[in-house]
């Protein structure tokens, strides 16, 4: 099990609040502030206090400092120049953040040159079976056991239907502890480093004359081959030529093709290395069990330069590492990804990632998907340009048996086997584009249960709607924080906890840096929390519409669970800083400042909690 220096660290460098948050909590008197400084100093004890020193990092330094959110989150992201040079590079350097650990500087490989067939397989050779080394080293294959694949797949589809591991399910129980936990995710690393090669094709290539498609592979491979051959330890790479091409990589291990409409079937299995790289066309990507680029105890990746292309997974895939490495880089194109369950960019003890340089994209699933950190996992989307849709809803039921919504667990979502394993880090850097989000309950930046998921939209205006814990949320010793830094945005979530919204001994940022902005929620959202939470909610600029419920603006909510435990509350913080005129539809007004009591309650509900309009 990995051990992270910086826990220690971070709670021997945690300093008085500053910034925003230190100007709503000075506005409370004297002893309300004693009480919300012992909160703010319990936060950092939970990972302790629950035997969960497998948590993300970057959850317990914003356990140590909520009002560090900005810096602990711009920590997982990488500058938009560094991203288009050299994505594979990006996505180790936003994922040895999420696990608290420095990225090894190593020798660039160069530019590696294409000037015939045959060094197109030299390039394919050279590119997996040097990555996969490294996820073999990282993975204890009897650890995990032969029937892994089949087993993970199980483990993973029951939790849409009961997110706790039953008692006397023993298997994944074992794959949940000793399994996940077994991965050494350095390595893993090191191999997605390792596939930043920079190519110079010579022109011309599909014209050569190359190597006949051999009989073993005629129901594999349809359409015009320049070149294949047969790796030791690693199977068959095919070099597809310029027209539209049919794969089976159940049967071949790695495509260079040229270009077409093609079509990959990925019925690869677990511990089976898979690698594509494609210059042009608009490719459909399907999966059999897994797939497409999922990495099961293994890497498989994506390099695709140019095309609209489409990616479907029905579990464990579209860029899925569970126990192992799954990315997609897709440079140009408007593009689809799309899966049932668990798919998307998704890591569960290991990376599943997706980078997008181009194009109006689509990111959906039915549930647990779109960034979704698993378990000890990292589940990234690093998204350049465009204006995207980001969608997880319809495959699941409400967890509280809504008939208004579904439940989602994905688009910048940490998510933890509850009292078994802690979760992982779901993130998503968007840079540009006006774009749509739409979720159930558990999305959108949103963490549970030792998870954090975080989202960074760097520019546009977007339009953000989700039900329970949405937008900006946690719940059960998590974190969630959403970053907006341009734009006109619009906000929308029903029921409870939700744009700043924490439960039970979590962590919940709203900031809004800029733009004329609008929320409507309903209870316990726009900075509050409950249950010996912190909710912070920030907008910095712009004329702002508000329209909301009970329990929200600064208000918090009840307590219940653990003030017996040391007589502590929730903080709810609520500032709008912008100056200009807002509207409120709820009980606040503009330019207010409105602070919590003094006197405690018997179980210190509705305390420790300012609004402030300037």
């Amino acid at each position: 099990m990995l051990h992270y220096a910086c826990i220690t660290v971070a709670l021997l460098l945690q300093s008085a609040p500053q910034g925003d948050a230190a100007l709503a909590l000075d506005a409370l008197g004297p002893i309300a502030r004693v009480r919300a400084d012992a909160l703010l100093q319990s936060l950092p004890l939970l990972a302790q206090k629950q035997h969960r020193l497998d948590l993300p990092p970057s959850l317990q330094a914003l356990f140590a400092s909520p009002m560090d959110a900005e810096a602990i989150i711009g920590r997982l992201s990488v500058e938009e120049t560094a991203l288009r040079a050299r994505p594979f590079t990006a996505i180790a350097k936003s994922a040895s953040s999420a696990f608290g650990m420095t990225l090894e500087d190593t020798e660039p490989h160069g530019t590696f040159k294409v000037e015939h067939p045959t060094a197109c397989v030299w390039l394919m050779d050279f590119l997996l079976n040097g990555a996969r080394p490294l996820v073999e080293g990282a993975t204890d294959k009897a650890t995990l056991g032969e029937s892994f694949g089949a087993d993970i797949a199980r483990v993973l589809h029951d939790r849409v239907q009961a997110i706790r591991i039953a008692p006397e399910d023993s298997r994944a129980r074992e794959l949940a502890t000793k399994g996940f936990a077994s991965v050494a995710r350095a390595k893993l690393l090191a191999a997605i480093e390792h596939l930043q090669v920079d190519l110079a094709i010579t022109a011309g290539i599909p014209a050569m004359e190359g190597d006949p498609l051999p009989d073993e592979l005629s129901s594999a491979v349809s359409g015009t081959i320049v070149s294949c051959e047969k790796i030791p330890d690693l199977g068959w790479i095919i070099i597809g030529g310029e027209g539209p091409n049919e794969y089976d990589l159940g049967v071949i291990a790695a495509v260079f093709d040229f270009g077409g409409d093609d079509k990959y079937h990925w019925r690869h299995t677990a511990f089976e290395h898979r690698g594509v790289v494609d210059l042009a066309g608009n490719d459909v990507h399907d999966g059999g069990v897994f797939g497409p680029a999922s990495g099961i105890a293994a890497i498989a990746f994506i390099d695709d330069h140019a095309g609209d292309d489409v990616y479907n997974g029905p579990l464990g895939g579209v860029a899925a590492g569970i126990c192992g490495v799954g990315l997609i880089v897709d440079r140009a194109g408007n593009d689809v990804y799309r899966g049932t369950e668990w798919c998307v960019a998704v890591g569960v003890a290991g990376v599943g990632a997706i980078v997008d340089l181009a194009g109006d994209d689509r990111y959906q699933c039915g549930v647990f998907g779109v960034a979704l950190g698993g378990p000890l996992g990292a589940g990234i989307v690093l998204e350049a340009q465009g204006n995207d849709l980001y969608r997880v809803e319809g495959n699941s039921p409400s967890v509280y048996g809504l008939t208004t919504c579904d439940v989602s667990w994905g688009i910048g979502m940490g998510f933890g086997f509850r009292r078994d394993v802690a979760g992982g880090t779901g993130f998503i850097d968007d840079f540009s584009g006006n774009d749509h989000s739409e979720s159930g309950e558990f999305s959108q930046a949103c963490g549970y249960y030792f998870g954090i998921g975080a989202i960074r939209d760097r520019a546009g205006d977007d339009v953000r709607k989700s039900d329970r814990y949405g937008i900006a949320a946690a719940a059960h010793q998590a974190g969630g924080v959403l970053l907006e830094e341009g734009g006109n945005d619009s906000y929308t979530s029903t029921t409870a906890a939700n744009c700043g919204g924490a439960w039970d001994e979590s962590v919940a940022v709203l900031i809004e840096a800029r733009g004329d902005d609008s929320y409507h929620c309903d209870v316990l959202a726009i900075g509050a929390a409950a249950q010996q939470a912190f909710g912070l909610f920030v907008d910095r600029a712009g004329r702002d519409r508000y329209r909301f419920g009970v329990q929200c603006v600064g208000t918090g909510g009840t307590n219940e669970y653990h003030v017996k435990d040391a007589g502590l509350g929730s903080i709810s913080l609520f500032l709008d800083l912008g100056g200009a005129s807002d509207f409120y539809i709820g009980d606040a007004s503009d330019n207010m400042q409105r602070v919590t009591g003094e006197s405690p309650t018997e179980l210190m509900h509705h305390l420790e909690g300012v609004a402030i309009d300037r």
